[in-house]
């Protein structure tokens, strides 16, 4: 972080502009662009749901919630200060997709065979028929496994 500050810097002196001079300038332009602000929502949204799914395992279900409950609140309370609306509004937006994200993970969660079964008896509704070069793929819908447990049996099978 402080090789690529020192990098702006220097680009800045090699063209005879103080960082000083700067960083007015960027102000200036950030808060010309005030009416574009709220378009940054969704990106941040975006990130919240970058974020989860970037995670090496499952996060806690209350993470999100608590991240809500905390960011919502205190951009009502903060909405008339003059930063800290800047900072809070993309975080709660960031929990919002974080939350969004981990809930439709959650529910499209269907359990899944850990091993093969091997040769077994399977009865189900057929979906759908594809032929294949190797020859038909079947998928069953509301399968019944024998030797499995139908809180272990996935939704479908093929």
């Amino acid at each position: 972080m402080a090789d690529h500050s020192l990098a702006l810097h220097r680009a800045a002196a090699d063209r005879g502009v103080a960082p000083r001079h700067v960083a007015p300038w960027l102000a200036a332009a950030f808060a010309a662009e005030r009416e574009r602000w709220p378009l940054w929502l969704p990106a941040a949204g975006g990130c919240g749901i970058l974020l989860y799914f970037a995670l090496p395992a499952e996060p806690v279900s209350w993470a999100a919630a608590i991240a809500i409950g905390i960011a919502g609140p205190a951009l009502l309370v903060f909405r008339r200060h003059l930063l800290l609306p800047l900072v809070l509004a993309p975080v709660l937006a960031a929990a919002i997709g974080f939350a969004a994200a981990q809930w439709q993970t959650g529910r499209m969660a269907a359990p899944m065979l850990a091993a093969p079964l091997g040769p077994t008896w399977v009865e189900g509704r057929v979906v759908s028929l594809s032929r294949l070069p190797e020859g038909v793929r079947v998928v069953l819908a509301e399968p019944v496994v024998r030797g499995l447990d139908p809180a272990e049996t996935p939704r479908r099978v093929r």
